[in-house]
């Protein structure tokens, strides 16, 4: 009897970008392109596959389309300038979700926990059960410059 797997459009864009990521790990060389595509493969690949299973237009969009994940990298090592000679990650990331749906744009927030004041006397006399854990703060902050 075989067994019946779920193969959704998430599942099937995961795959296709593992494989193509599987690929890229494969490239041999020293070369600082070399060097910078298999640096890139594994995190590029890991946020492209969980956008996949949050939105389904995006899975889609993977699955559907011809272009390649080494491409996607390339175009993001395209970003590098003389200018700029680093790349962030959130403007990789956000260069990788173009690749796939030029008209995307991707916004990004950080949640800081900001500890709260601490009174260990109040620990000591068994007045708090725990310590404060603070208070989570969402920050927001553009990308790239349009």
């Amino acid at each position: 009897m075989s067994e019946i797997m779920e193969n959704t459009v998430a599942d099937r864009a995961a795959d296709k970008l593992h494989k193509e990521a599987e690929a890229v790990l494969k490239i041999k060389g020293t070369e600082f392109q070399k060097i910078a595509l298999r640096t890139l493969a594994g995190p590029i690949c890991s946020m492209l596959v969980r956008f996949c299973y949050q939105e389904e237009f995006f899975a889609e969009a993977i699955t559907k389309t011809d272009k390649k994940f080494f491409d996607c990298l390339l175009a993001i090592l395209k970003l590098e300038t003389k200018e700029n000679p680093l790349v962030s990650d959130l403007d990789a990331y956000a260069e990788a979700v173009r690749f796939y749906i030029p008209e995307g744009k991707v916004t990004m927030s950080c949640r800081v926990v900001i500890p709260v004041e601490r009174d260990d006397d109040l620990l000591d006399l068994g007045a708090l059960d725990e310590e404060p854990q603070g208070e989570a703060v969402i920050l927001e902050f553009p990308l790239l410059e349009d």
